[in-house]
């Protein structure tokens, strides 16, 4: 690292992060007097440009939680193309879209990340060498669920400790393998009913964003571990799979040969959840 980088690092290390984190859940999921939650959600609203455009709205969000996880109304977010279009699982920025090389490593911010570090299994990092990723940064302003890109069935979730370091430009700049060291939940997919092969879809933690909840499991918070179903969740193109309290990052790995499209992803390009990313390869018989 050079210098600098260095003394950044070394201020970010410093910070009280898991007890900034809990601090921020706790008052995040208080009921508070309703002229406070609205005096809260407008004065956010307004600083980070949040559209509430096909959301649903209640009367009361009853918390500043339930106000950032917001649910899209039924019909608001169309599915672009059919079942051969890979969508966006995700509101966010594309931070990088790049292929994993055969050493099973992958670009970020100047660093090679290993995906056995990130994955958390030698096993799982294998199958997606010489596959493509991608990662998308979700800022305060944008929709917090995560969906499925493809129809697949939900195999395994495995949820690995670690580090609550910020996801934003400061952490990405600054905290090596920043992905890798995180507190992230990987999902499992296995699309290769839809012809996408497998998927791995992980959510990664942040600071102040220490509580990850899935579809597939009934808990306030994933449980570290890895969890396995017998008879696997089956999940249509666009179903929900995830949801972050308060924001963060989604990175997405497919395997080699899988789809094609995202290459076209460019660094700082917003995209939607249902927008369409990248299309199932076809192999010529």
């Amino acid at each position: 690292m050079t210098a600098q980088r260095n003394a950044a690092f070394e201020i970010i290390q410093r910070m009280p992060r898991e007890r900034i984190t809990r601090l921020v859940g706790k008052l995040t999921e208080a009921s508070v007097p309703a002229f406070i939650e609205r005096a809260a959600v407008s004065l956010y609203s307004k600083a980070y440009d949040v559209d509430l455009t096909g959301c649903v709205v209640p009367s009361r969000w009853g918390s500043f939680d339930a106000f950032f996880t917001r649910s899209l109304a039924a019909g608001a977010r169309p599915l672009d193309g059919d079942e051969q279009t890979f969508v966006s699982p995700c509101d966010g920025r594309v931070e990088v879209s790049r292929t994993v090389t055969p050493e099973g490593t992958w670009r970020v911010k100047g660093s090679d990340l290993r995906l056995t570090d990130l994955l958390g299994s030698p096993a799982d990092a294998e199958r997606f060498v010489g596959g493509e990723g991608v990662v998308i940064y979700l800022s305060p302003r944008d929709y917090h669920r995560v969906h499925v890109p493809c129809a697949a069935a939900l195999t395994r979730v495995v949820s690995l400790a670690g580090e609550l370091y910020p996801v934003n430009e400061m952490g990405l700049t600054h905290v090596p393998h920043l992905f890798s060291v995180n507190r992230r939940v990987v999902f499992h997919l296995d699309a290769t009913a839809s012809g996408f092969g497998h998927v791995a879809l992980v959510m990664v933690a942040a600071l102040v964003v220490g509580r990850i909840t899935a579809s597939a499991i009934d808990a306030a918070d994933v449980p570290l571990g890895e969890q396995r179903f017998s008879s696997p969740e089956l999940y249509a193109r666009g179903d929900e799979l995830g949801i972050f309290h308060l924001g963060s990052t989604v990175v997405m790995f497919t395997e080699k040969g899988a789809v094609t499209g995202f290459d076209n992803l460019s660094g700082g390009q917003k995209v939607l959840m249902g927008e369409a990313i990248a299309t199932r390869r076809v192999v010529p018989t």
